[in-house]
């Protein structure tokens, strides 16, 4: 589980007990569902303040370069799987979630909000089947 905390990202453990920090790493990003990926290896900030692109972090901390991804966005649903995002995205008057990869690129439409109206009040939760 992880926490931010004065631009820092706190992980702790099930007892609540801080386990890592991990300084200079972006600023928060509102996702509705998961913030870390389903492998528990990265999680996801803006990777300025400017929020112009998201950053898919390790939570490992390290030395490991975030990935980069060119998608403008201030409400995301969470991760698809590993190497895709579920995310809101501007479409005419209204929005559309979609499925992105790590560059950014759209693999799939999942649902329409035909204006912003609509949108506001829209929330949008996946299950994953484990094969």
């Amino acid at each position: 589980m992880g926490t931010w905390t004065g631009g820092r990202m706190r992980f702790y453990d099930l007892n609540g007990k801080v386990v890592r920090t991990l300084s200079g790493v972006g600023t928060p990003v509102w996702v509705e569902g998961d913030d870390i990926s389903p492998s528990g290896t990265r999680f996801l900030a803006h990777c300025s303040s400017a929020g112009t692109s998201l950053c898919a972090r390790p939570t490992s901390g390290g030395d490991a370069e975030p990935i980069e991804i060119p998608f403008a966005s201030n409400r995301l649903i969470g991760w698809w799987d590993d190497d895709h995002l579920a995310v809101w995205r501007a479409k005419g008057g209204g929005y559309e979630a979609v499925v992105i990869d790590l560059s950014g690129k759209v693999s799939r439409v999942l649902a329409t909000a035909g204006k912003k109206a609509e949108f506001d009040k829209m929330g949008f939760r996946f299950g994953r089947v484990s094969p």
